[in-house]
């Protein structure tokens, strides 16, 4: 298995370079961060997002409660979160509201590992809200 030393090596670069560019990329001059883009695509390297998550302690994933894409400003809202989400480097869950569902969705929250909740259309007095606060999960409401 090809590891982050390996495309190190590849790209003339020390294994810490490596990392930031995996897991902040604004921070490296835009040549070497394509000098190790290309070493990683030669030598096919897949980051160990299970190995980074133990490291870090976060996992770089949201989950996004939305509202039906039926509704043109949930479309809307709910594709612009993600775009964004994607160029920060992080990858997003998307669950969509159903009020018979709400309550579980804290356990699927829960066994996704997130960073992070998005949440549209739930009230502040919502048991989620108070199972997310309880663990410290942070929310953002829209």
């Amino acid at each position: 298995m090809i590891s982050s030393i390996d495309v190190a090596k590849k790209a003339g670069v020390s294994q810490a370079t490596v990392s930031r560019v995996l897991n902040n990329p604004q921070s490296v001059k835009p040549e070497t961060r394509m000098k190790v883009q290309q070493a990683m695509e030669q030598l096919q390297y897949v980051p160990n997002l299970i190995a980074r998550s133990l490291v870090t302690n976060t996992t770089r994933t949201i989950a996004l409660i939305s509202g039906s894409l039926q509704n043109g400003f949930f479309a809307e809202t709910t594709d612009s979160i993600v775009q964004f989400a994607k160029h920060k480097g992080y990858k997003t869950l998307v669950y969509f509201e159903d009020e018979n569902k709400i309550p579980d969705l804290f356990d699927l929250i829960m066994s996704s590992k997130v960073d992070g909740v998005l949440l549209s259309l739930i009230k502040l007095d919502d048991p989620l809200v108070e199972q997310l606060e309880r663990v410290k999960v942070p929310c953002v409401f829209f």
